[in-house]
Parts: structure tokens; C-alpha cells; sequence
């Protein structure tokens, strides 16, 4: 596991490494524990360090000014906390993917920051072939949620399911059948890539439906739709 020590040694991956190399941002403002991440980002051949910063202000300077490919920042940080520069980022830098690396795993923040366009979630005691992992499953654009993360999703997502079972016919007859088959799909995670795969449906078909969908739930990404989903009770999310 992580801890506050700087003489790491990186294990050896167990993920499959991608054929180019990945850069990776840091925020935390902890010095000693950016160093033993930073150590192990470099100690991977497939990964490349592309910054470390201190506050959530300098992870958004930094991220719109070098383009890293993945991000791992912590959640409480000076001057701007890690799930408002995620938001900024996601909206200006998209193709940033970010992990949050936090010393809490409770609801609040692991829905702070899915909600804000994370694509995974960390602990910090969590061991480095996991941080391989995540890194190399969210530069392909799928999600890594650590098990407690991943159980407060689900969750949150029976719950706001059961709160909105009110739904009228009117509001599900807005979508066609395969604008449902999509975002109940995006709930569970898959990329616009792998929903095409599922429904044996060309991608070029699925990102019109994709944009459909942003038109009619007023949605900015992916995360937005299945939030629009699970909110008026037509998914729920994955486990």
C-alpha cells in the first residue's frame, strides 16, 4: 500500500501496459505522498510523470497547459478541492481522464467526484498494481471504482431509482426504445465504443443516439445522462 514514506518500491504490474506511453498528472498536497506516487508513475516503462501540483488550482493550470492523458488527484486540497477542478477540467480538457486518490471512501465524495467526471476511485492505502490498473483501464476509457466506491453508486442509485418511480408515461415516450437500450447501457458504465459492440450497432449510429440524448436530458457528457437516467427512475447504476 501507499503510505507516507518517499523509499517505495514500485511492485510489478499486473495490468496489461498499452503499446504507447500513458502521462499521468498528480495533485496532492501532501509533499511526501505525491513523491512516493510520482515513484511510482516513473517506475512503470508505460507511464510518464507530466506534472505534480500542490493545489487544485495549479492541477487545472497544469492540465490545460501540458494535456496529460490521466490524472490522480486527491479531494481536499488548498484553494480549489479536487471535484470543482475535475468539473473545470472536464470542460475544458474532456479527454483528461481522473481518478480520485483519497484518504476517505464515504458517499459524499465518492459521488462528489463521479458526479463532477471522475472515471475511477482510489483510496490511498490502495497498493500499486491497483494504480496501474486503474490507470491503464481509464486511459481506455472505461471506469475503476475500488469495491466501497463502487457499492455507494449502487446505492445511491437504488435509492434515487425508488425516489423517482413516479415517472409518467409521458417522460418515458420522449425516448425511442433504443434511446433507453443506450442509457440504461451508459449506466453500466460501457463506453459509446462498447455499447455499439453490445447492440451490434455501428458506432456512427450510436454516437447520433448519444447526441439525441444530450439534446433531450440537457446532459454535457456520458456521466450527465446516466445521472438523468437514474434520476427519473429509467436505470440504475452498475455495481
Amino acid at each position: 500500500m501507499i503510505n507516507n514514506t518517499t523509499n517505495l518500491q514500485a511492485s510489478r504490474p499486473y495490468a496489461t501496459p498499452p503499446t504507447s506511453t500513458i502521462t499521468v498528472g498528480i495533485a496532492d498536497d501532501h509533499q511526501q505522498f505525491a513523491k512516493a506516487l510520482a515513484h511510482i508513475i516513473t517506475s512503470h516503462p508505460a507511464l510518464s510523470l507530466a506534472f505534480m501540483a500542490p493545489d487544485g488550482n495549479r492541477l487545472l493550470e497544469e492540465t490545460l497547459r501540458q494535456k496529460p492523458m490521466v490524472v490522480l488527484t486527491d479531494i481536499q486540497m488548498p484553494l480549489m478541492d479536487g471535484a470543482k477542478a475535475c468539473r473545470l477540467i472536464k470542460g475544458m480538457a474532456p479527454e483528461t481522464e481522473i481518478i480520485a486518490l483519497s484518504m476517505f471512501c464515504d458517499a459524499h465524495h465518492v459521488w462528489q467526484m463521479y458526479e463532477a467526471g471522475a472515471r475511477g476511485y482510489l483510496t490511498k492505502t490502495t497498493d500499486e498494481a491497483q494504480i496501474y490498473e486503474a490507470i491503464f483501464q481509464v486511459h481506455r476509457k472505461e471506469s475503476y471504482w475500488c469495491q466501497t466506491a463502487s457499492q455507494h453508486l449502487q446505492q445511491f442509485g437504488k435509492g434515487r431509482a425508488a425516489q423517482w418511480q413516479c415517472i409518467t408515461p409521458k417522460n418515458k415516450a420522449q425516448f425511442s426504445e433504443l434511446e433507453l437500450q443506450v442509457m440504461r447501457l451508459i449506466c453500466t458504465e460501457k463506453s459509446c465504443k462498447l455499447v455499439a459492440d453490445e447492440l451490434n450497432i455501428c458506432k456512427r449510429t450510436i454516437d447520433s443516439v448519444y447526441e439525441r440524448l444530450r439534446r433531450k436530458t440537457g446532459a454535457q457528457n456520458l456521466v450527465g445522462i446516466a445521472l438523468y437516467a437514474v434520476r427519473h427512475g429509467l436505470a440504475t447504476l452498475s455495481a
